[in-house]
């Protein structure tokens, strides 16, 4: 996969994409910790469960599946996303069944020490470009409506409002395609 590049103080970081393997689990799982005390201390319960051992996610189960994507410096992983080709229970819950071809996005996270970096924008794109690429029309992801940092990224991100749930807003974002 290719490369990105990201820029800060006016040094360069090439950044290397790659579905995560089995290997790499427990970095993954320190991300999702790191991230989840990130919002906690933000004052958002987002990801919460995670701290108490709880992964609704089955994050083993779903790097096994190749459905993992991480993002690394140096050999480090720095971020991770969860994409699904094909909805979880959850999403089934809150986007009803549907067989449309899209790419659910889940747990999008970036190291603390690369905040600031635009790095989860670069992320997105990426996913946009494999997106377009596996001929997938759309990007979808859901947040707790209490969750401002969220709301605002993907907004500046180009993801739209599809519904307002109780406590969780879902939005999506159409992918171009040639």
């Amino acid at each position: 996969m290719t490369p990105i590049t990201i820029t800060k103080n006016d040094s360069s970081y090439q950044i290397t994409p790659r579905w995560a393997t089995p290997d790499d689990y427990h970095s993954v799982w320190n991300l999702l910790l790191q991230k989840a005390k990130a919002f906690k201390e933000a004052g958002s319960s987002q990801w919460s469960a995670l701290l108490d051992g709880v992964d609704s996610h089955n994050t083993k189960y779903r790097i096994t599946n190749n459905e993992v994507m991480v993002y690394e410096y140096n050999s480090q992983i720095i971020g991770a996303v969860i994409l699904l080709h094909e909805q979880s229970t959850w999403d089934t819950k809150l986007w009803g069944k549907d067989k449309a071809k899209v790419f659910y996005i889940h747990r999008l996270m970036v190291s603390n020490e690369f905040n600031g970096m635009n790095l989860g924008s670069h992320m997105l794109k990426h996913i946009e470009e494999i997106a377009e690429s596996l001929s997938i029309s759309s990007l979808r992801l859901d947040y707790l409506n209490s969750n401002k940092f969220l709301k605002q990224f993907y907004t500046i991100n180009g993801f739209t409002v599809t519904k307002k749930h109780q406590e969780f807003t879902t939005m999506q974002k159409a992918v171009s395609l040639n």
